[in-house]
């Protein structure tokens, strides 16, 4: 993917750096974050040695298969808004993953992006908050896609729940058009980060009410039900003894049954 054809199809303002390898795009774009990079500046790889996922689960990363992009946002939020980062581009990228294919695309909470039950995306935010005022100081959006299907398939741990946007082997062209696309749809939904004007979307995109899940705390799976989306993009669920529990992000992943 040459970096100056993809620049031609960019919103303007993009700083735009395309690696072959690295061991993680989120940690290229924190260094650089530290270092006083501008907003909006962009790392994509083609491979990740060490692609991270959230909860400390890495995030299989091959060559010539996916999309590893991490960008730098420097937003005037404070760090109770932040979540509001990762529910955006959620809702930015499965408008883009939904023009893509002709399957059915949903957000399963709160920062995957399933396409007909299989995971293509992944996303995870990190950030650093000013203690004193706490307003971000930065945040690195880091987002991977399975564009097309890996030689040999997906690995057997994770073949039964992974999928690709794309059912072909690797298009350069195709990545680069899908590439530029997202970052068009990430720069344009940029501007309303922070006013919970997503909810909306996110909450008809939404996977989870109505499911049996899990909940998983450390080892532990609790099994619930889903039931609904807050306006704060928590995720109301019914334990198995009848009572009601509101679950934010920072504190529990969900697994679907």
């Amino acid at each position: 993917m040459m970096r100056e054809e993809l620049l031609k199809m960019l919103v303007k303002g993009v700083d735009l750096t395309i690696l072959d390898t690295c061991t993680s795009t989120n940690e290229i774009a924190r260094e650089k974050a530290v270092s006083g990079a501008p907003e909006f500046t962009t790392i994509i790889a083609n491979e990740q040695s060490a692609g991270r996922g959230r909860m400390g689960r890495s995030f299989f990363s091959p060559g010539n298969t996916g999309l590893y992009l991490s960008m730098i946002l420097r937003p005037h939020i404070k760090a109770d808004k932040a979540l509001e980062i990762t529910t955006a581009a959620a809702v930015a990228a499965a408008r883009v993953i939904s023009r893509a294919t002709d399957t059915d695309v949903k957000i399963k909470w709160v920062n995957d992006i399933y396409s007909d039950m299989k995971k293509v995306c992944g996303i995870l935010t990190e950030a650093s908050v000013d203690a004193e005022s706490g307003y971000l100081d930065y945040a690195v959006l880091g987002i991977g896609v399975n564009l097309f299907m890996p030689d040999g398939g997906f690995p057997e741990q994770i073949r039964d729940i992974a999928s690709s946007v794309y059912k072909s082997g690797y298009d350069t062209n195709t990545k680069a058009k899908f590439t530029a696309a997202l970052i068009n749809e990430l720069m344009g939904i940029y501007p309303d980060i922070g006013g919970n004007r997503f909810v909306d979307e996110y909450k008809s995109l939404s996977l989870m009410p109505g499911r049996d899940i899990y909940i998983l705390s450390g080892d532990e799976k609790i099994p619930a039900k889903a039931l609904s989306i807050g306006n704060d993009y928590s995720l109301s669920v019914m334990l198995a003894d009848g009572s009601i529990r509101s679950l934010s992000s920072g504190d529990v992943s969900i697994k679907v049954i």
